[in-house]
């Protein structure tokens, strides 16, 4: 116990690490445990810890403070590393409006304030409670979150505020076909697969490729509502360095639709249906059905955000199926 020191500190020049077994160490105004290691953790030496915890069965290092319970600071490894065989190799508990496990980060990607590393049946970062996860961008930042790949949601997704959604969903591919961007997509009645529309009005139809041909594990990711993504942010290319990386990043997402304007122009605004040109879609024309004009249900694919006069092309269209 101290008053106004260490109460135990241990200092490891490189050579000897000081060690200390067992024991409840206190401290009024100065350092419960203190512990420095000098060692080269990259000759021969991949843990060269001030303090280490490990716990078989427990906590391996626990601690409590008015500012912080467990402090670390690293120049070259991690500010605290933790391990556990059976339970959290570093858990934090916030109380009285106080951080269970605060993280800050000055550098970016991919370093991180708080980061989780997940193995093939664990989990990176794991949340319990009334808010598990919370991130906030309001003193100063850009996003609350952000998630560079694929995010699954088990449960209701609520969005308070603007949403600029590009929702897609996978269907079986062809193997033996090459999908095009913009193609317009049906289901196919022969197979179990999509396949470019090629009848006009076609209530099979299900959406469209883009903005990118992406398939995983035999889908087709297809685009079924929305226009454009939100505008990517950092990750491994805007961040290496290379211009010519950052210049090759790609641009904001836009869904275009490969179009035909042969069988009736094209003005912004128009609902557009699949056409007999195969993979293409044409301005939808209403029915008239007891002296009212309505378009055919379930035909619909989308709005056009810019014409098409003649010919064909690729237009951009807000997908809307219907």
């Amino acid at each position: 116990y101290s008053e106004d020191g260490y109460a135990v500190s241990g200092h490891d020049g490189g050579s000897t690490q000081a060690k200390g077994y067992g024991g409840y160490f206190t401290s009024d105004n100065g350092v419960g445990v203190y512990g420095y290691s000098g060692a080269d953790r990259t000759v021969g030496n991949n843990y060269a810890p001030g303090v280490y915890g490990r716990s078989a069965n427990g906590v391996g290092v626990y601690g409590i403070g008015e500012a912080w319970g467990v402090y670390g600071s690293s120049g070259d490894g991690q500010g605290v590393y933790g391990i556990s065989v059976n339970d959290d190799g570093v858990y934090g508990r916030g109380e009285n409006g106080g951080s269970g496990v605060y993280g800050y980060s000055n550098v970016g990607y991919p370093h991180a304030g708080v980061r989780g590393v997940s193995g093939d049946t664990g989990m990176g970062v794991y949340g319990e409670g009334k808010w598990p996860v919370v991130g906030d961008a309001t003193s100063g930042g850009t996003t609350a979150g952000y998630f560079y790949d694929d995010v699954y949601v088990e449960g209701k997704l609520t969005a308070v505020g603007g949403v600029d959604p590009l929702i897609l969903e996978g269907f079986a591919a062809d193997p033996d076909r090459a999908y095009e961007v913009g193609d317009v997509l049906c289901l196919d009645e022969a197979s179990p697969y999509v396949v470019p529309c090629s009848q006009a009005n076609d209530t099979r139809v299900v959406g469209m490729v883009g903005p990118n041909v992406e398939i995983e594990n035999g889908e087709l990711l297809v685009v079924i509502m929305g226009h454009q993504g939100p505008e990517p942010l950092a990750g491994p290319l805007e961040t290496s360095g290379d211009a010519a990386a950052q210049a090759s990043l790609p641009s904001r997402p836009v869904v275009r639709v490969k179009a035909d304007a042969s069988y009736s122009p094209i003005q912004r605004g128009d609902l557009l249906t699949s056409s007999p040109t195969s993979g293409y879609a044409m301005k939808a024309q209403p029915v008239d059905v007891g002296g009212i004009e309505i378009h055919r249900p379930g035909t619909i694919i989308g709005k056009a955000l810019e014409p098409l006069t003649e010919g064909q092309g690729l237009i951009k269209v807000f997908i809307i199926l219907q």
